[in-house]
C-alpha cells in the first residue's frame, strides 16, 4: 500500500472513530449537575426525571440540585424493601413559592411509586425515610 493510501485509511479510521465516540458522548443524558448518567432507573436508585429525559438517579441520599424544572418532571422511587430507608420524601417548591411534601413507596409497597414536578417547581429535601 502506497504511503499516501495508508495515510488516507488511517485518517478516515481515526475520524469514524472519533465521530463515534462523539455520537457516544452526545446520547448520554445529564444529570441536573451536568454528569452522565445512565438512561434507566436501575432498581434500588431513586430517579428525577424532566421533560420524560432521566436527570439524576441515586441509591443513596446524594442531594439533587435545588434548580428551577425548565419541563414539568417526576420524581420515582424503584427502590427495594429496607426497613427504614425504602420511602422517597421530598418537597416540591413552585415557582409562586407554595409547596407541597410528597413521600412514594418502593414498587410492591405500595402507591404511588411515582410523583409528578410542575414545569418551574424545583425539589428539596429527597432523601430515603422508613416509611410515608
Amino acid at each position: 500500500m502506497s504511503t499516501l493510501r495508508l495515510q488516507a485509511a488511517l485518517g478516515a479510521a481515526a475520524t469514524a472513530a472519533f465521530i463515534g465516540i462523539s455520537l457516544i458522548t452526545a446520547s448520554a443524558p445529564a444529570s441536573a449537575d451536568g454528569l452522565a448518567v445512565q438512561d434507566t432507573c436501575d432498581r434500588g436508585e431513586a430517579c428525577v426525571y424532566e421533560g420524560g429525559a432521566l436527570i439524576w438517579s441515586s441509591d443513596s441520599d446524594a442531594p439533587f440540585p435545588t434548580r428551577p424544572f425548565t419541563a414539568s418532571g417526576s420524581v420515582r422511587n424503584n427502590g427495594v424493601a429496607d426497613p427504614g430507608a425504602d420511602h422517597l420524601s421530598y418537597n416540591v417548591i413552585r415557582s409562586d413559592g407554595s409547596n407541597y411534601s410528597q413521600c412514594l413507596n418502593f414498587p410492591g409497597g405500595g402507591t404511588p411509586t411515582t410523583g409528578a414536578v410542575p414545569a418551574g417547581a424545583r425539589l428539596a429535601g429527597l432523601r430515603w425515610v422508613g416509611s410515608c
